[in-house]
């Protein structure tokens, strides 16, 4: 925990949370929502994490949408069918987080892509959503629910992905071009499954553009105004950031380890974090 990254404090957003908050009845039915301090109407985009995820996951996600100037909401589901209440539990309490109901959006990375695409093609009233990217989550099964009537989507896929098929995104943006709606597929030669995160600049301008397009170019990101209005809001924002860290470094498989607060003279403010790894090489090392 004490490696966490406070992603938010080191910008001067002035974004809320509320967070673990039930759409449904079932006790998986949470949502987290990062929105804006300001009046202003926004499109949201919604985020389905993979297999055996949780929404805690996404926060990296959370953080780079809300910084384009969306609400975002990482949401935790056992299947479409959730995917579809948290849509239309955001769009039935869209006033309390600046939401614009009439745009949100998709994105869902492998189980969480299946979900979130099979709820983008078959909706039920009050569950659709104006845009949806599906990354490594691209089916064959999903290409029978295609009709013109389906949102824009952005598949993001990897060549070389054991866990999900690639053709099965290939096969969905063939549809989706013979029944007339947009469709960018993006296949990055030689990545497994989880290797878009190898290409973030390319992979993000992609979904930028995707979401701008269909749900609409958000108002700027609110910001807080000066250092005292900075500080105030982070003093009174303590224990929310805490639940919104990102521990980056669990998220790979590498041995990293720690040793935190060490002393390296005697003031009190001579302390120094050092990052190194599990084994026995001798490495260059940056401070």
């Amino acid at each position: 925990k004490e490696q966490f990254v406070e992603q938010f404090s080191e910008t001067n957003l002035a974004i809320k949370t509320a967070l673990d908050v039930s759409y449904g009845t079932e006790s998986v039915n949470k949502i987290d929502i990062y929105y804006h301090g300001d009046k202003a109407k926004r499109p949201a985009i919604m985020t389905v994490h993979g297999s055996g995820g949780d929404k805690a996951q996404q926060d990296w996600l959370a953080y780079e949408f809300t910084s384009w100037g969306y609400v975002a909401a990482p949401v935790n589901y056992k299947g479409a069918g959730d995917v579809g209440s948290a849509i239309k539990w955001l769009k039935a309490n869209a006033a309390d987080y600046g939401v614009d109901p009439d745009n949100i959006g998709v994105w869902g990375f492998s189980a969480g892509g299946r979900a979130s695409a099979a709820k983008a093609l078959n909706p039920k009233k009050g569950e659709e959503v104006k845009a949806a990217v599906c990354v490594s989550g691209g089916t064959r099964s999903a290409v029978k629910l295609i009709t013109a009537s389906a949102p824009p989507f952005l598949l993001v896929t990897a060549e070389a992905d054991k866990n999900v098929n690639p053709q099965g995104s290939i096969d969905m943006h063939a549809k989706f071009k013979k029944v007339g709606v947009n469709s960018e597929l993006i296949l990055y030669p030689g990545r497994k499954h989880n290797e878009y995160k190898n290409h973030k600049p390319h992979f993000f301008a992609a979904c930028k553009k995707l979401y701008n397009k269909y749900l609409g170019t958000p108002p700027a990101p609110a910001l807080l105004e000066t250092v005292e209005e900075e500080e105030e809001f982070m003093d009174a924002s303590e224990e929310e950031f805490k639940e919104q860290f990102v521990e980056q470094v669990s998220e790979t498989n590498s041995a990293i380890k720690t040793a935190l607060d060490v002393s390296y003279g005697t003031e009190s403010v001579n302390k120094i974090d050092i990052y190194y790894h599990g084994d026995k090489a001798k490495r260059p090392a940056i401070m």
